[in-house]
């Protein structure tokens, strides 16, 4: 036992070997609420996507887009690669897994927080198959 210990203990110090860990699957009231709690991990998230010049945003629901509530959203930080697939997905309710960014500064931002680094963007829910 103790030689798998020391084992583990020199695998997590080597710089190179990265652990991934699942992404948390949470709701967008989670991150908005605690963003603090989340900072820096991995999610999966469901909100209404909406794409415009300097106002890509996850929002908690439509309403909260068409009211223009921002608080009740996140930004999106897309890559300029595949923007038309980005925003077919516009205007619906999508799934997105990404990092989630945020710090006491954005408190004072127009949005509660940023999501980075995606690497799932689909609608939600998905079409059924025919």
């Amino acid at each position: 036992m103790r030689y798998l210990v020391a084992g583990l203990v020199a695998l997590l110090s080597i710089g190179d070997v990265v652990i991934a860990a699942e992404p948390a699957r949470v709701s967008m009231v989670a991150l908005i609420a605690s963003p603090e709690r989340f900072n820096g991990q991995r999610v999966v998230v469901t909100g209404f996507a909406h794409f415009e010049f300097e106002g890509n945003a996850l929002y908690l629901h439509k309403e909260d887009y068409d009211n223009r509530i921002t608080k009740n959203s996140l930004r999106l930080s897309v890559p300029r690669n595949g923007a038309e697939t980005w925003r077919a997905l516009s205007g619906g309710y999508v799934r997105i897994e990404a990092l989630f960014k945020w710090d006491e500064r954005m408190r004072a931002d127009l949005f509660s927080g940023v999501l980075v680094e995606i690497t799932r963007f689909e609608r939600w829910p998905p079409e059924k198959a025919r």
